[in-house]
């Protein structure tokens, strides 16, 4: 699969050579920067593909609504373990960690309907 690197190489040989091959020079200028776009959304739309399946798309900085204070790793396992041991009420949320507990809870909390 090509990289983002690798789309906007082929984009701007297409262009370049495009412009090379054209007589008209505003034609051709209208086509490069068209193609230009054309690669630049490309690359801005395409995902890296490493989303967390657990964390919140709307902010990277939370856990389904808990803060995190850096990576939500803490959030991520409490989320896990109340997933791997069916916990479907808060209340039975503990841990050394309150990151571990939120996350846990917004298992909980989630499933708890």
């Amino acid at each position: 699969m090509l990289n983002q690197i690798d789309i906007l190489e082929v984009v701007w040989r297409v262009a370049r050579n495009n412009l090379i091959r054209s007589k008209v020079k505003e034609g051709a200028t209208m086509r490069l920067l068209l193609i230009s776009i054309v690669g630049l959304s490309l690359v801005a739309c395409s995902g890296s593909g490493d989303e967390d399946e657990y964390a919140d798309s709307e902010d990277a900085g939370s856990f389904h609504g808990y803060e995190c204070t850096d990576d939500c790793s803490g959030h991520e396992a409490g989320y896990q373990w109340a997933s791997d041991n069916d916990i479907t009420d808060p209340d039975n949320c503990g841990g050394n960690s309150q990151s571990f507990i939120e996350g846990c809870e917004a298992y909980a909390e989630e499933t708890e309907l």
